[in-house]
């Protein structure tokens, strides 16, 4: 399940407290640094579609993780981030993520997606191979793109 971060999480991440439903190795890496952009913009630039969601694991209700749009659309293109924390990686959950973030992307305008992983980041791969990404580039990183379903 997908739900748009709330201010609280994005303080509490940049203030390094925890949450009662986060999962034991939340937040990882990668969220730190997305709170800290989300914390520049302020409460009032939290964007409910176009912005960051927290992942929550349907059993148990938990945040094991983030996915979100780098901003609305331009030209019907917008590029997204994901990312799972270790105790939860290998289940599914990425992969699923990524589809439901898409199919909200195609609800509200998208017409394509761009996603862009490491050179070595075969588990990210994966990820948007399963969600139907197919690779469009390879440079310093392997950029992938999945076009609206007609």
């Amino acid at each position: 399940m997908l739900r748009p971060i709330a201010w609280n999480a994005v303080e509490a991440i940049i203030q390094g407290e925890r949450l009662d439903d986060w999962a034991a190795d939340f937040p990882d890496d990668g969220d730190v640094v997305i709170a800290g952009l989300l914390q520049r913009g302020g409460p009032e630039r939290l964007e409910p579609i176009w912005g960051h969601h927290q992942i929550v694991e349907c059993g148990s209700g938990v945040v094991i993780g983030g996915v979100g749009f780098f901003g609305a659309p331009e030209q019907g293109q917008t590029e997204i981030g994901y990312g799972v924390v270790p105790s939860r990686r290998g289940r599914g959950y990425a992969t699923e993520a990524v589809r439901l973030l898409s199919s909200l992307g195609w609800k509200h305008g998208a017409l394509e997606i761009i996603a862009k992983t490491d050179l070595d980041n075969r588990a990210s791969q994966r990820v948007l191979e399963k969600a139907g990404f197919q690779l469009l580039a390879e440079d310093e990183q392997r950029t992938y793109y999945l076009r609206r379903p007609r």
